[in-house]
């Protein structure tokens, strides 16, 4: 079909996420690519738009390495519809479009065309594979490698998963375990971190 070409200058394309927007009627993509119809692009992500028939670039630019000539990769990527935000992770250090340092995990408003670094330094996880993260009712599963920065306190056991609470309206980030009811005002409560199994974080919060 005639609506792009992903393509690499340096890599073997893989697409290694996909995130419907039935709202817009668009396809996000994310994996390991940085042209489209040879026609270079900022890396690691695209989007289809359905009514047009065309791939093109992203709207919220693409990832890097810190080193800006670096392509970053993303890995996963889950859309939150009632709320019109796309969450990326990956192997990426910087968001193209604002330059802003940003370790692996953010979260792009459709509306406002922004993005918001989820990024906590206390509780990060690199990916190591596609599919890493999966959006629920009690918050965004990241699943992956501890870093050694982390407060992740068992080393010979590295891989984890946390839950990410964001409210990006409020730009709150809160990591947690625990479910909230509906009536619950978690945007008003003091942010903390949590990996899954339920050690809570003493260190200082991003």
């Amino acid at each position: 079909l005639p609506v792009g070409q992903i393509t690499c200058s340096w890599c073997t394309v893989t697409i290694l996420a996909l995130a419907w927007d039935s709202e817009r009627r668009q396809l996000h993509v994310a994996g390991k690519f940085n042209a489209i119809d040879g026609g270079n692009i900022p890396a690691g992500l695209a989007v289809y738009d359905q009514d047009s028939g065309h791939l093109v670039a992203h709207p919220g630019g693409g990832l890097s390495m810190n080193n800006i000539t670096q392509d970053g990769v993303g890995t996963a990527a889950q859309f939150d519809q009632e709320n019109g935000v796309l969450y990326v992770m990956g192997a990426f250090e910087r968001l193209t479009s604002t330059n802003e340092e940003c370790l692996g995990l953010a979260a792009y408003e459709i509306k406002t065309g922004s993005w918001t670094c989820l990024a906590d330094p206390a509780h990060s996880v690199l990916p190591t594979g596609g599919g890493n993260m999966l959006l629920t009712p009690y918050g965004l599963l990241v699943a992956g490698k501890t870093t050694n920065g982390t407060t992740w306190p068992d080393s010979s056991r590295p891989y984890t998963v946390a839950v990410l609470k964001a409210t990006i309206k409020k730009k709150v980030m809160i990591f947690t375990t625990e479910t909230h009811d509906d009536s619950d005002e978690i945007e008003e409560e003091a942010p903390r971190s949590r990996f899954l199994n339920g050690m809570e974080s003493k260190g200082d919060q991003a």
